[in-house]
């Protein structure tokens, strides 16, 4: 091969590379930001409760207008239209046809999840070519849910959600001396549930060791010690990416993945609250959240037992 052949031939696999590297960033990018308005979708449909029933201490979802605010608000805040996606699965979860905790399994999604609380489940199938635009016609089915953390009626008779501040274990955890902060003040909304589902990158249905939770303009905010311990490892891991773990005492540890930063190092006790980090989206992730585990003896458990 002449030298001028040889040049024309690496420029030329140059240029293939460098738009294939632009078409995955766009891919990873479409996948980025779907999640994130999927996430808002379910969040906006959840709001469909009967506020009568409400105020007496029962959670019940009005099932039509749950999904009608579901597809208005993917609509709004995307160029999808109901002919671009396809709504495989869409289920409510409530206090009228669910006893709590609920093991649901779906045959057609191959889907799992461990249910706890009134909840809106939901799963999309699209291309990213008719979400981000362009040509790529790849497939994509992404999860997403919104769970209520409901509590005993207060003297007024309303509800209300999750405490962000300390909460006896329950659930197997009474051997400990005390409860867990929630570890992101700035949301309670879960939007990836413990347990079986299909992974958001891979699309292998597989175990979900944690919590994922997020919300819009989470990114960057605040994660803090679920409780007082030591930190044993700050720093990348694998799919975790940025990752902090903690250990609580008598095998007790707590893992926060995906931060944008690390705010603490190994071996530094921490106190309960205490920021250990941000939220971000390194690692195996589609979008700004956290990756949120308890373990005990090393073997994963809901988080949301805890609470």
């Amino acid at each position: 091969m002449s030298e001028n052949v040889r040049v024309i031939f690496l420029v030329g696999v140059m240029v293939l590379l460098f738009v294939a590297q632009i078409n995955t960033s766009a891919h990873a990018r479409s996948l980025k930001y779907l999640k994130e308005d999927l996430e808002a979708a379910v969040h906006d449909a959840s709001l469909a409760v009967d506020e009568e029933q409400l105020s007496n201490g029962v959670l019940v979802f009005d099932k039509d207008k749950a999904l009608s605010n579901f597809k208005e608000s993917l609509t709004k805040n995307t160029v999808l239209t109901d002919e671009d996606y396809t709504v495989k699965l869409f289920k409510t979860f409530d206090n009228t046809d669910t006893t709590f905790p609920h093991t649901f399994t779906d045959s057609a999604t191959g889907l799992t999840e461990e249910v706890l609380y009134p909840t809106v489940l939901v799963v999309i199938e699209t291309e990213t070519g008719k979400y981000f635009g362009g040509s790529d016609q790849k497939k994509v089915e992404r999860v997403a849910s919104y769970s209520y953390r409901m509590k005993d009626p207060n003297p007024t008779g309303s509800i209300t959600s999750l405490s962000m501040g300390v909460t006896p274990y329950i659930g197997g955890l009474e051997q400990y001396e005390s409860g867990f902060y929630w570890t992101v003040p700035y949301t309670k909304n879960v939007t990836s549930q413990h347990g079986m589902r299909v992974h958001p990158i891979t699309g292998v249905t597989k175990q979900h060791t944690g919590i994922d939770i997020a919300m819009g303009g989470v990114d960057k905010q605040p994660v803090i010690s679920a409780r007082k311990g030591t930190v044993t490892y700050a720093g990348r891991l694998g799919s975790y990416g940025n990752l902090v773990i903690v250990d609580h005492g008598k095998g007790l540890t707590t893992r926060y993945g995906h931060l944008s930063s690390i705010a603490v190092k190994k071996g530094e006790e921490v106190d309960g609250a205490q920021i250990v980090g941000r939220v971000g989206s390194t690692g195996s992730s589609t979008a700004p959240h956290l990756h949120y585990e308890i373990r005990v003896n090393g073997e994963p458990i809901n988080p949301l037992s805890a609470y």
